[in-house]
């Protein structure tokens, strides 16, 4: 050898580049070798795409004694990366067999998300790696599988030693990666195509099965089937009928022989019949039609029927009619509907007595707990008007969606419920709550228990009818009136955490929030033995002011929105004396009945000059009714 070549077979980059086209040619024989196992395992007759790609990773896996290869495709419903087939070291190991990872996380995720391949020649650098099953893996390349643009997969290589991937073999998996994808396609296209060549042989079996029976068949039932069956030509004239026909129209065979089928129906009916037979000869059918017919002996019958074309070489020639006596069907239907009808109206009507009844039970407990003002018959009406536009208004939010605030139900409830907010009141001496001055601090201590007072009040009424939906309403309306957003209220209650202090914020329930600013409106605005009534502008100015403070911030706006409504409700309910007492008067049922009235044993007739005369009828007794609210 020359010395110029001594100095080219010493020179460091001659060699890298001769190891450069030998490891080429070791790829290039890998890749030949890969295709014709590709080529042996897809021409078999027993191919499936997961027998195949396992023996191409086991190949892949023994040709270049790595850690692990794996194929993983994308499962669409759920949108992850679901191992199919590996080989490997870890091949065995059931958290590798049951491997799944979201698109668009780890190495693998994000090739599958970006149709890129992904070098790691070491995963200790790479953020985006997940350790996942394989504790030994150092470095790992990552190639999509791709379907007309589509990422149906990945192939991953990992291995224990780090920079084990180049850019060569990189490229040599892309090339394998694209022979997967058009095996996969190709499989995928030769499962369809043999699926569809099986059902449509099977289809075409089917059907010859079907025509060779049909006209046997079809001879046996329609002759005795139970419903009547006839045939018509397209001017409706009769060409056959079963013996149902002739048992339903009470008609001879003769009778019927090419008579036109308007001689069956009643009149009126003949546009259903001939509009059917236009469909048939249009090649529709007509299905679950109503009809009625007379028979021979002038009986009408209500029948339903459904009409088919039939067809003779090719074009239509007349028509089927399949006919079902469904006249006490109709009968009954109309019988209960009836029946259900009046039902329902006596349940709406009992429904709404009960109401009515409910209601009035509720206004004359609150007005037992309000008689001691002389001046607030409006109060009551005031606080129901007041409490429905807070609560249809909180309805609206989106925080309410969904729940019970967001049913009319509740809206009702609240209603009817809120006058017995201060039912609590009748158990609070007289002088304290007619006191006109401002209450002492042992008073005003006293006066707070009627918020106690009439909630045990309500809870003991729900457990005794067993309505505890209804009385807890009326019970947390009553508890807490009170409190405050802030927690500055009152009664003290024991919370979930085991404190014992004032509810605050949204602890305090939504009806008694409601009531709680319906009452203070209603206050600001009323006479009170100790102030003039507020004008609704001030009134307004002292509720926006105390908004996040006493009031709920969102109920105050619901008020803000809806103070017009206020307005009209007060002028519309102003306070009114409560009325005089009226004479009373004893229903005649229960008044004593004359002696003369009272029917004795007979007596020996008398002389009528001597019979006394006859007493006067007793007058109806009249009590007034008392005007004190602790008279008897």
């Amino acid at each position: 050898m020359s010395a110029n070549g001594d100095e080219l077979a010493r020179n460091p980059s001659f060699d890298a580049l001769e190891q450069r086209l030998r490891y080429l040619e070791l790829l290039k024989a890998f890749h030949e070798e890969m295709l014709k196992v590709i080529r042996i395992y897809s021409s078999s007759e027993h191919f499936t795409s997961e027998r195949c790609l396992q023996e191409i990773v086991n190949f892949i896996q023994k040709k270049f004694a790595t850690y692990l290869v794996s194929v993983l495709l994308v499962d669409e419903l759920s949108n992850e990366l679901v191992l199919y087939v590996c080989a490997g070291e870890e091949m065995m190991n059931p958290l590798v067999r049951n491997f799944r990872l979201r698109v668009g996380e780890g190495v693998c995720g994000g090739s599958a998300q970006t149709g890129a391949p992904a070098i790691v020649n070491d995963v200790t650098t790479e953020p985006r790696f997940i350790r996942g099953p394989l504790p030994k893996t150092q470095s790992e390349l990552v190639v999509p599988i791709k379907i007309k643009g589509r990422v149906i997969g990945v192939l991953d290589l990992q291995d224990q030693e780090r920079s084990r991937f180049t850019h060569d073999f990189a490229q040599v998996m892309e090339q394998v990666s694209f022979d997967l994808a058009f095996l996969l396609e190709n499989k995928k296209l030769h499962d369809d195509l043999r699926e569809y060549s099986r059902q449509l042989e099977q289809k075409v079996e089917t059907q010859v099965t079907q025509l060779k029976r049909s006209e046997e068949r079809y001879r046996n039932i329609v002759e005795g089937a139970a419903d009547p069956i006839f045939t018509v030509d397209l001017e409706g004239r009769f060409t056959w009928a079963n013996r149902a026909t002739f048992a339903m129209c009470a008609y001879e065979a003769r009778e019927l022989e090419s008579a036109n089928i308007t001689k069956l129906l009643k009149k009126g009916h003949a546009h259903t019949i001939y509009k059917a037979l236009r469909e048939a000869a249009e090649g529709r059918d007509t299905c679950k039609k109503q009809v009625e017919v007379i028979t021979r002996r002038g009986d009408p019958r209500i029948v339903e029927f459904s009409c088919i074309p039939i067809r003779e070489n090719g074009s239509i020639a007349g028509a089927e009619f399949l006919l079902r006596d469904i006249t006490e069907k109709v009968y009954i239907e109309k019988a209960r509907s009836s029946y259900i009808k009046t039902l329902d109206e006596a349940v709406k009507q009992q429904t709404k007595d009960i109401k009515d009844t409910q209601r009035a039970a509720i206004l004359a407990m609150a007005n037992l707990a309000e008689s001691i003002d002389n001046d607030t018959g409006g109060h009551i009406n005031r606080i129901q008007h007041y409490a429905r536009v807070l609560a249809e208004e909180m309805r609206k939010l989106s925080k309410y969606k969904g729940t019970s605030v967001d049913r009319e139900e509740y809206v009702e409830l609240v209603t009817d419920l809120s006058p017995l907010h201060d039912l609590g009141k009748v158990g609070i001496r007289d002088y304290i709550l007619q006191k006109p001055d401002r209450l002492t601090e042992e008073e005003f201590e006293t006066m707070k228990e009627h918020s106690e007072i009439g909630a045990r009040a309500l809870r003991m009424a729900g457990e005794s009818v067993k309505r505890d939906g209804l009385f807890s309403i009326a019970e947390m309306i009553a508890r807490h009136h009170h409190q405050k957003w802030d927690g500055t209220g009152y009664p003290v209650v024991e919370t979930a955490t085991g404190e014992s202090r004032p509810l605050r914020g949204d602890e305090i329930p939504l009806c008694a929030r409601l009531v709680a600013l319906a009452d203070v409106y209603d206050a600001l605005t009323s006479k009170r033995p100790y102030k003039m009534p507020f004008p609704h502008e001030k009134a307004r100015e002292m509720i926006a002011a105390q908004s996040g403070k006493h009031f709920d911030p969102d109920v105050v706006q619901a008020f803000l929105r809806r103070e017009q409504e206020f307005v009209r409700i007060r002028s519309m309910f102003p306070d009114t004396q409560i009325p005089e007492g009226k004479p009373f008067v004893l229903p005649a049922r229960d008044r004593v009945q004359p002696e003369a009235a009272v029917k004795a044993p007979a007596a020996p007739k008398e002389d009528p000059a001597s019979k006394p005369a006859a007493p006067e009828e007793s007058k109806p007794v009249q009590v007034n009714q008392p005007s004190d609210s602790n008279g008897s």
